[in-house]
Formats: C-alpha cells, sequence, structure tokens
C-alpha cells in the first residue's frame, strides 16, 4: 500500500467495494505503509470489515465499513 495524494485506497472483500482513507499531510506521496483488513463476524456470518493503516509501525488511521 502506498500514500497517493493523501490518501490510501482499497478494494475491501464481501462486496464492500473499494474506498479511500485521508490520511494526516504529513506522510508525502510515495509513503510506503501496511493496511489491515480484520473480517468482524457474529455467530460465524460475516457482517463488517475493520481497516487499519500504518507506516513505520504506526496505525495512523482506523475505519469500520457495516457491523463490528
Amino acid at each position: 500500500m502506498t500514500v497517493q495524494n493523501g490518501k490510501v485506497c482499497l478494494n475491501l472483500p464481501l462486496g464492500f467495494g473499494s474506498v479511500c482513507l485521508p490520511i494526516p499531510a504529513i506522510f508525502p506521496s510515495g509513503t510506503a505503509g501496511q493496511a489491515c483488513i480484520d473480517i468482524c463476524t457474529t455467530w460465524g456470518v460475516p457482517t463488517g470489515i475493520k481497516v487499519s493503516v500504518s507506516i513505520a509501525g504506526r496505525t495512523i488511521v482506523q475505519q469500520t465499513f457495516g457491523y463490528c
């Protein structure tokens, strides 16, 4: 994952589509980072997704989609 124009864009699973998350302006375009996706479930049924974006080992953005 890389920073482009002050945001990171990801393709989410489970029909949630694509999403772009804004990040702090101190990270210039081209900065490398890591995006982690956790699938939330209720009784084994997927109900949502939690996205965490980290740069240099520090989480800078977290957002949930659906029900978590």
